[in-house]
């Protein structure tokens, strides 16, 4: 009799068990409609008061949108990179004057003249700073970046040294400048910047 009474009590408490188990599925079954509720209301607030806000703007959104469309039609941008290491369309040229200035992210470039040595599938591996020539100068930093983003770079110049202006298989970028003793080396941004042979390199 007593077995029986056992099993009699182990039989409703498996019941009881498994009812607080369904209330407790039920309960967070409501938490999660509640918070699909809540999410809707929060991006529906969100929504009205974005709209208020465009409403005090003097244009529509139709009129944004066709003007991004325009704005695409344009024709694609410009994928050149400076030999200073940064995009072509970072540098701003000032009519009439010649000056050239060079800011392609927070950083500032003192780059002075604005050429074209390189076309790349994606400018922003471009952002980099230059440290001094070769492995330290942006330009080669810009392009390690390009190889590891698995994007193009081709060069648009022949591949000439800018000192002694004879081909070579090899170039160095350097930022150069002139003192007294004539053209040498920097270790940091420069005005100028130039592809050297290694002889040349070596030799200022």
């Amino acid at each position: 009799m007593a077995q029986e009474n056992t099993s009699n009590w182990s039989f409703f408490a498996e019941v009881d068990q498994k009812e607080r188990e369904a209330e407790r599925t039920a309960m967070n079954g409501t938490r999660v409609e509640e918070k699909i509720i809540a999410r809707k209301v929060s991006d529906a607030v969100a929504q009205e008061q974005a709209e208020k806000a465009m409403a005090v703007l003097g244009v529509t959104l139709e009129e944004i949108e066709q003007a991004d469309v325009d704005k695409r039609k344009d024709g694609p941008r410009d994928q050149r990179i400076c030999v200073c290491g940064h995009a072509v369309s970072k540098h701003t040229v000032v009519e009439g004057r010649g000056q050239v200035t060079c800011k392609p992210s927070a950083m500032h470039c003192p780059c002075k003249s604005l050429r074209p040595v390189l076309r790349t599938s994606d400018t922003r591996c471009f952002l980099r700073k230059t440290d001094g020539p070769g492995a330290e100068h942006a330009l080669s930093r810009g392009m390690m970046e390009a190889v590891k983003r698995s994007k193009t770079i081709e060069w648009i110049v022949p591949i000439v040294c800018d000192r002694c202006e004879q081909p070579t298989d090899k170039v160095i970028p350097t930022p150069i400048a002139q003192g007294t003793a004539g053209v040498y080396k920097k270790n940091e941004p420069a005005a100028q910047n130039a592809l050297l042979c290694r002889d040349c390199f070596t030799a200022i």
